[in-house]
């Protein structure tokens, strides 16, 4: 396969390519097929790039589903997927102890495409975008978009102080030109200008996913385009293992993205990951986000037996702990634990639950080890799945769109980690109540060099503790539900706000911090300090250091 047949290629192949030979989607099914049947505990899939589509089965490019202790070797290996749109790119189900080492992933068509702004309505109504040769100008695939990025022209990392700019609908205007019609929020002066590099992805599928899966290692493993996550992974025992892997912008070409949502998306899982020596890079979303879900009450409790509305259907099983929240403020009610949990499936409670969490709502009636007494509407999680015992060391994260590191889990180390152009906050502790969850305690977050994050207006510190976006389900002011964490000897330099901010919580260890150049790029209208402290108490303040910052910000 020849290098012109991926977008964004400049002149000429580039070297992994050139290296590779086609090999045979059929082939390659053959050996893994015969793997499985035999339970092989190895594989060696031949180098080569491989063209294929969707497997026999209709789940995704690549199935894997109940494999056990095997190790799959594709080293020199290219998988090309050309029916993106459609399904998932590599799929592992329900497997246990499984190694791919050495394999990497692109897509063709591309699920984004990318130009430049050659006009601007004064009204900001709509921009008009010149795409560049050789990506997509189907403006029909492009009818769920996400929101239009701009970068700047020097360093195509995204433009300080431009927002995320959502589209009501696009308008063919030219062979190459469309005119992107925005929505009223997103109508701002903000500072975008004409010959601005943008990328517009739109909502696809996922690069690599497992489910209800356990203990699975991705080695050496690489992605350069998909339409979701890169790495995903949802229930099961967890215990995943990314080492040395890699969500980059594609070599040898010009494309501003690499994955059209997070490098790596943990939820629901018993055992949180291990990341180590990763690069992630042009997501447009997070580098790593690993949470929970929370439930919500469907009615009051003063009991043992609470009625909840769940997320998903993996939930919590007899044994497990479970902890309640109030509205008012997100107080704790209690930590619990599971004595029973009984699926409803009557019709008029199945429609309150999705009523209550549009589009999901699985009803449950859990029986706890104790009495409860609590309002319909207060959140529930279960502590035993928000991927707690999580290790994120020694990763390199460089010009995504939001944040850094996203942590809702408890009992979890990020050091050694090194994070430079971030759209939003580097790390960030927090939960999006009453959605994503819970409250992060037990973390540990050391020797992180965070550098020149917060290039969009929603920018709060380089390190943030606090409460995340979707607080509108419960009542301010919020108690204090994170608890007992350490942020030590971090080199933190130029974020656009705050360095480190902490906002409901208790026992909190900042020290031997070296903080620099605070506020130098803050966007409008956003304030801060180098160390700001809110709602909370039981705060330790040691050996931090600040310089090159106006004194208005220590």
């Amino acid at each position: 396969m020849g290098a012109a047949v991926l977008a964004g290629c400049q002149q000429g192949p580039w070297p992994e390519q050139v290296a590779r030979p086609a090999g045979s989607e059929q082939e390659l099914r053959r050996i893994l097929r015969e793997a499985v049947a035999s339970k092989a505990k190895s594989v060696r899939i031949p180098p080569g790039v491989y063209r294929i589509g969707i497997d026999p089965a209709g789940k995704a490019h690549l199935l894997l589903e109940g494999v056990e202790d095997m190790v799959i070797d594709a080293r020199g290996v290219e998988l090309v997927m050309t029916d993106p749109t459609r399904e998932v790119f590599v799929a592992i189900y329900g497997c246990r102890n499984v190694t791919i080492r050495g394999l990497t992933v692109d897509c063709d068509p591309l699920q984004f495409t990318q130009g430049r702004i050659v006009a601007i309505d004064p009204a900001r109504k709509w921009y008009d975008l010149e795409i560049d040769p050789g990506y997509r100008t189907d403006a029909a695939a492009f009818a769920k978009p996400r929101p239009l990025s701009i970068f700047d022209r020097k360093t195509r990392r995204w433009k300080l102080g431009v927002p995320d700019i959502r589209l009501e609908r696009i308008e063919q205007r030219g062979e190459r030109v469309w005119r992107l019609y925005t929505n009223r929020g997103s109508r701002g002066k903000h500072p975008v200008a004409v010959g601005d590099p943008a990328a517009l992805p739109y909502f696809g599928k996922t690069g690599f996913t497992c489910r209800k899966s356990e203990n699975i290692t991705f080695e050496d493993c690489t992605i350069y385009q998909s339409g979701g996550m890169a790495f995903h992974e949802h229930a099961g025992g967890g215990n995943t293992v990314l080492r040395r892997c890699k969500v980059i912008r594609r070599p040898g070409t010009n494309r501003l993205l690499s994955t059209n949502a997070d490098g790596f998306h943990c939820k629901n899982v018993r055992k949180g990951p291990t990341v180590v020596d990763c690069v992630f890079e042009g997501m447009h979303d997070d580098a790593i986000n690993i949470h929970g879900m929370f439930s919500r009450l469907l009615a009051d409790a003063d009991g043992p037996e609470v009625l909840a509305a769940a997320y998903y259907y993996e939930w919590a099983v007899p044994g497990d702990k479970v902890e309640l929240f109030s509205q008012d403020g997100c107080r704790s009610l209690g930590v619990f634990t599971v004595k029973s949990v009984e699926r409803i499936r009557d019709a008029k409670v199945v429609r309150q639950g999705k009523a209550l969490m549009p589009g999901r709502g699985t009803p449950y009636r859990i029986k706890l080890d104790r009495p409860v007494k609590a309002r319909a509407g207060d959140g529930l999680i279960s502590l035993n799945y928000t991927g707690s015992g999580f290790v994120v060391r020694g990763n390199t994260v460089r010009d995504n769109r939001y944040r850094g590191f996203l942590i809702k889990a408890a009992s979890g180390v990020v050091e050694n980690n090194t994070l430079i152009g971030c759209g939003s906050d580097g790390i960030t502790l927090t939960p999006e109540v009453f959605s994503e969850g819970g409250f992060p305690r037990g973390v540990v977050i050391r020797n992180n060099v965070i550098r020149s994050v917060g290039m969009l207006p929603i920018f709060r510190a380089a390190i943030r503790v606090g409460i995340g976006n979707h607080w509108r389900h419960v009542r301010r002011p919020f108690g204090q539900p994170h608890r007992d964490v350490v942020i030590a000897d971090n080199v933190i330099d130029d974020p656009a706000g705050s360095g480190i901010a902490i906002e409901a919580a208790e026992k909190v260890t900042i020290r031997g911090n070296r903080l620099s150049r605070i506020g130098r790029r803050r966007p409008p209208r956003r304030g801060g300090s180098a160390i700001d402290v809110i709602n909370s108490r039981d705060i330790t303040r040691e050996d931090n250091t600040i310089t090159d910052t106006d004194e208005r910000w220590n």
